[in-house]
């Protein structure tokens, strides 16, 4: 008798991320981002070194273990045990002024840096105002159109290229969407074109639109980020 692959809902597992995921996570993120031209001009891999990428994406992953408003989930493939996916969410929170203190510092201190032409946030090699255009412009509608206090928000998705069209996106978006449902809450994103159809059909609606034109940096086009929320479905017991 032949080998037979196991079902996909015994193949695909899902679980939340610890920081021994880390360099897993770093993986798919650049093989999920290799070939978009926002990401490709915002960080320019030849003039970012893969040393300094791994040291950026590493500090940046470290620190969402430690936001109490972060969640971040992964699909492995049992077959193999190598991590697939990953979704990152942050939750409903309600900071303490001591936190809200601290953020109002730390922004600050980014703006300064701003103002001087630095900018510790990025990888060194940083197209920086192609940073500050798209990052500005995703942050000002965050900020217009999710509540951290009553919202969930789904801050990244990424697949690695060996996984796509197996739904496991759809996946990871409906293990959050489930307990939007059952909480009463909405859910935040920001799509890019190809992501835009699959959360329209998970019940997202657009209501807003950040632009970055490439072309005032020597690029091509208009890159696109659509701002979408969806409101909770009702849970049927």
């Amino acid at each position: 008798m032949g080998c037979h692959s196991p079902p996909p809902e015994q193949q695909f597992i899902l679980a939340p991320c610890t920081p021994l995921d880390i360099p897993s996570m770093i993986a798919i993120y650049l093989s999920a981002f290799s070939t978009d031209p926002l990401s490709a001009a915002t960080f320019p891999r030849d003039a970012i070194p893969p040393s300094e990428f791994n040291r950026w994406l590493t500090n940046r992953f470290q620190r969402t273990f430690t936001q109490p408003e972060i969640r971040t989930f992964k699909i492995v493939d049992t077959t193999t045990g190598e991590m697939c996916a990953l979704a990152r969410w942050a939750f409903p929170y309600e900071f303490s002024h001591g936190e809200l203190q601290k953020k109002e510092e730390e922004r600050k201190i980014k703006e300064a840096l701003k103002a001087k032409g630095e900018d510790d946030s990025w990888p060194l090699g940083a197209n920086l105002p192609i940073c500050h255009a798209k990052f500005g412009g995703i942050d000002a509608a965050r900020s217009k159109h999710c509540s951290p206090s009553s919202d969930y928000a789904i801050q990244l998705l990424c697949v690695s290229p060996d996984y796509q069209r197996k739904g496991l996106g759809g996946m990871l978006l409906r293990h959050g969407l489930e307990m939007t449902d059952r909480e009463g809450k909405r859910a935040y994103i920001e799509a890019t074109a190809r992501g835009k159809v699959v959360y329209e059909r998970l019940g997202f609606e657009v209501v807003d639109l950040v632009e970055v034109d490439l072309r005032t940096w020597g690029g091509e086009g208009v890159e696109r980020n659509w701002i979408m929320i969806r409101e909770p479905k009702k849970v049927i017991e």
